[in-house]
């Protein structure tokens, strides 16, 4: 029986009854449409979705993603069929994704329950038709013009349609410069939002350090933050 840091009895069982696995070791701009590549080249067609994490500014997913499909005994298979495949020259690893109240820490986002952010990066995507479901407004929506914030305007559909309509005309984007090392993203979406009180914050990117300056002291940490409206740049600036 392993321990966590806290001491507690952390139960290692896999379970027998999963029918989702998690794909790991992600190149960072891997897309949902790289996975699904993936798995239809090992004649995986049985999945249902891929729940992944797809950035809206950057484009970056978190390294990992996870997969399900109809049963227990199709996910078994997918995991001996994936073996020592690759996306976008990586290999991937894989495991079972255990459920959470199994006794175990379930791999994925660890924010807490009650954090809303600005822009959900985590969500199902089912293949290229799978944006159909949504509704006109969330698919063909310009991001430079006002927005509604709905629940089918989060996730990876958005997030990559996001990053393919995105024009520097009538940029709606803005760096902040100097920030100290990012704890989490929660604590990046609470931090970014208090500097943008009474702004339309659509979207916060992850907080990132060139790496010239990594080893420099000091905050030399950055973010990109888009707004509702092109106007709010010079106001939010000023």
């Amino acid at each position: 029986m392993a321990r966590r840091h806290d001491d507690q009895e952390l139960n290692t069982a896999v379970p027998t009854d999963f029918n989702r696995i998690y794909v790991g070791s992600l190149d960072y701009f891997a897309k949902p449409a790289d996975v699904k590549e993936l798995l239809v080249g090992a004649n995986l067609n049985s999945f249902q979705k891929i729940h992944i994490s797809i950035d809206p500014i950057s484009g970056r997913n978190r390294g990992y993603c996870f997969v399900d499909f109809p049963s227990h005994q199709e996910a078994t298979y997918a995991s001996e069929a994936l073996a020592g495949q690759s996306i976008l020259g990586r290999v991937v690893k894989l495991g079972p994704c255990v459920p959470k109240g199994h006794g175990r820490s379930s791999r994925g986002d660890q924010s807490s329950a009650e954090f809303r952010p600005v822009f959900q990066r985590w969500g199902d995507w089912k293949g290229a038709d799978g944006a159909s479901e949504q509704k006109d407004g969330a698919r063909f929506r310009g991001w430079n013009s006002p927005r509604e914030q709905t629940e089918d305007q989060q996730g990876p559909y958005a997030a990559l349609n996001r990053l393919q309509s995105y024009s520097n005309k009538d940029s709606t984007r803005i760096r902040i410069d100097g920030l100290d090392k990012m704890i989490d993203q929660e604590h990046n979406d609470a931090e970014i939002r208090s500097f943008f009180s009474g702004f339309d914050v659509v979207a916060i990117g992850k907080r990132v350090v060139s790496y010239s300056l990594r080893s420099t002291p000091g905050n030399h940490h950055h973010c990109y933050v888009d707004l509702g409206f092109p106007e709010e740049v010079d106001r939010a600036v000023k």
